[in-house]
């Protein structure tokens, strides 16, 4: 997922008054309302997310070198999702999430946790197999659990760790592109300005 900005024709036009240095004012332009709109939407995510790894996830939304920014020559800038580390897409439209094979989706329910707030290792579904305190309950017209048995005779109880479902709701709460169009609105001009008058102080 990702926005992309242009140097469109309005703005080439108003920074056709200084000349020869018109290219670089418009990348200056662009480069500040992407880098902008980058901030602006990683400060956005404490607020519609609980995030376990605070700047793994920030760094999600960044921008790719010699990609998404623009030069004299480029006129485009852009601001996107990691493809490779992304667990923010899903979240911008929600909706249904299934399974990629098929299978039922592991929804926490009292898993231990680690100060971070990070699931314990010993407790991922795939490192739970093999547990011999850890078995499944099936139950007739509802989602089946993952449970662990505590403790020993009287002391013995059982703790629910996940609930297994075909799908889960996601709601939409990224707000990539309504926080991006925000900024653009607010910063543009600015952004315009900024550009004209370090172009003029830089030119030779």
């Amino acid at each position: 997922m990702k926005l992309t900005i242009q140097g469109f024709e309005p703005v080439r036009r108003e920074l056709a008054a200084i000349g020869r240095e018109m290219p670089f004012a418009a990348s200056v332009a662009l480069n500040a309302i992407a880098n902008r709109t980058q901030a602006e939407i990683r400060r956005t995510l404490p607020g519609n997310f609980m995030l376990r790894r605070k700047r793994f996830v920030e760094r999600t939304v960044y921008r790719e070198p010699g990609v998404d920014f623009a030069t004299k020559t480029r006129l485009q800038a852009g601001v996107g999702i990691h493809p490779e580390r992304d667990v923010l897409t899903k979240h911008e439209d929600g909706g249904s999430k299934r399974s990629r094979d098929g299978g039922r989706l592991a929804v926490p329910v009292a898993v231990p946790r680690t100060a971070a707030g990070l699931i314990k290792a010993q407790y991922r579904p795939k490192a739970l197999r093999g547990n011999s305190k850890v078995f499944r309950v099936d139950r007739p017209g509802a989602d089946p659990i993952i449970a662990e048995q505590l403790g020993r005779g009287r002391n013995q109880r059982v703790r629910v760790l996940y609930t297994l479902k075909r799908s889960v709701w996601l709601r939409p709460r990224l707000n990539f592109y309504a926080t991006a169009e925000r900024v653009i609105d607010r910063e543009w001009e600015r952004a315009v300005r900024d550009g004209i008058d370090r172009a003029l102080r830089t030119a030779r």
